[in-house]
């Protein structure tokens, strides 16, 4: 009998898993094989090391564990609550640390990868050999989601065609993978041709910045100056204008999503900017105001083309509101956060809001929960810079987390700690 690992995981993590997570820690992850983007399965057995070699400290999550790859560095991760159960599972993106929810479990975060894969216009990762009697993921998802195998391909079927719409209409219906839907939703809303085109050698020959004016040019085809109109249709052609983006559709999603949770940046961002080019600078400034409480890890920046705001606010919401000018009440400009951001000088913003976190979790008379907050933001808010504070930042979130008897939270914290000694050699 082959090995069953989801004991030993349980054990070195305290978790309480699902049904569906037990079976992939002790079958399914070395049963059934796919030629979807995450499909390196075979972390699971070193998730019982002292410190896996797969933790990433100081850029993962700390209440996450990597236990789906894509064999180029990026991970599905589980999300783990108070009580040592998976909340989610989110989509982690080593090149920058940014993540995306998937999904509120495996099954759901796989299919929906499975049908992201099957996309004609995404990248082919590869195709299935189904070798050694291993079959496709696909059987696996089908245990485990409440649907049939056969409506499950008729759903891949709808993306394989390109008919993007239906196949997100199908997930929405099953209320399935909710977040990565209206991201994607409002990708398509304001993709045009020319984001396949644009490039920055294209900058170039424009005489314009990349980052700071063509990226915005994407993101918002509006704010092309009217020359540049001209100039793009003789070195590309007359279709590099056909620039209708459907706006109302993604402000209209991005509130949808901050409507039932608070801490997804891109949705704030969005959906600012949607009332801004409305004309309604009361509510752009309110929904940017709320965009602030949101890691700048969880903006989608790249995906959704909104990096060419200036870093050194270090938020988009952050900069937007810069711009807005007097929108910024006089006791919104007194509160420590505030100003722990508009420490731009020498690029002190970072230390400036990461000491803002440490300083808040340093108070009395708070309880563990708040103070896990704290330590929480102090490294994932808008970055930490200094490599050695991390050891403090998950020595605190180790401490509290036993305090507030959230063992599992407690583990993580202690795990990526020792893979961040051992990785820098720390004492």
């Amino acid at each position: 009998m082959k090995d069953r690992w989801s004991s030993p995981i349980c054990d070195r993590f305290l978790l309480r898993i699902s049904n569906d997570l037990q079976d992939w820690f002790d079958r399914g992850w070395d049963q059934f094989e796919s030629s979807s983007e995450f499909n390196h399965y075979s972390v699971v057995p070193s998730l019982t090391e002292d410190a896996p070699q797969h933790f990433w400290p100081g850029f993962m999550l700390p209440d996450t564990m990597p236990i789906v790859g894509n064999r180029f560095g990026d991970w599905l991760c589980a999300r783990i609550d108070e009580e040592g159960k998976v909340s989610e599972v989110i989509q982690w993106y080593h090149g920058g640390g940014d993540f995306i929810p998937y999904g509120s479990n495996l099954p759901e975060a796989l299919f929906y990868d499975y049908c992201q894969s099957s996309r004609q216009d995404h990248a082919t990762w590869g195709e299935s050999t189904a070798s050694e009697g291993k079959e496709s993921i696909l059987e696996w998802i089908a245990e485990h989601l409440p649907e049939t195998r056969l409506r499950l391909e008729e759903i891949v079927s709808l993306f394989q065609q390109g008919a993007i719409q239906d196949g997100l209409r199908a997930f929405e219906e099953k209320g399935w993978s909710r977040a990565a839907v209206a991201r994607d939703r409002i990708d398509l809303a304001l993709s045009t041709p020319l984001r396949q085109m644009a490039d920055p050698k294209l900058a170039m020959r424009l005489g314009v910045p990349w980052e700071s004016e063509m990226t915005r040019w994407l993101f918002d085809t509006d704010t092309i100056p009217p020359e540049m109109r001209q100039r793009l249709e003789e070195l590309l052609g007359p279709e590099a204008l056909w620039l209708q983006q459907d706006w109302s559709i993604a402000e209209e999603e991005a509130k949808k999503v901050s409507a039932w949770r608070s801490d997804l940046g891109w949705a704030w961002d969005i959906g600012g900017w949607g009332a801004y080019r409305r004309g309604d600078l009361p509510e752009a400034h309110e929904r940017w105001w709320r965009g602030l409480d949101a890691s700048v890890f969880s903006d989608q920046s790249t995906r959704l083309r909104s990096h060419w705001f200036d870093r050194k606010y270090g938020k988009f919401s952050a900069s937007q509101l810069v711009l807005l000018g007097d929108s910024v009440t006089p006791d919104q400009q007194m509160d420590p956060y505030w100003s722990a951001l508009m420490a731009v000088r020498d690029g002190e913003a970072h230390h400036r809001v990461t000491s803002h976190w440490i300083g808040r979790a340093s108070q009395i008379d708070l309880s563990a929960a708040s103070r896990y907050g704290f330590w929480y933001r102090a490294g994932w808010d808008v970055g930490c810079q200094q490599v050695e504070l991390f050891d403090v930042i998950l020595a605190n979130l180790e401490s509290n987390a036993k305090e507030a008897c959230w063992h599992s939270r407690a583990q993580l914290a202690a795990t990526y700690r020792k893979k961040l000694g051992s990785r820098f050699r720390f004492s």
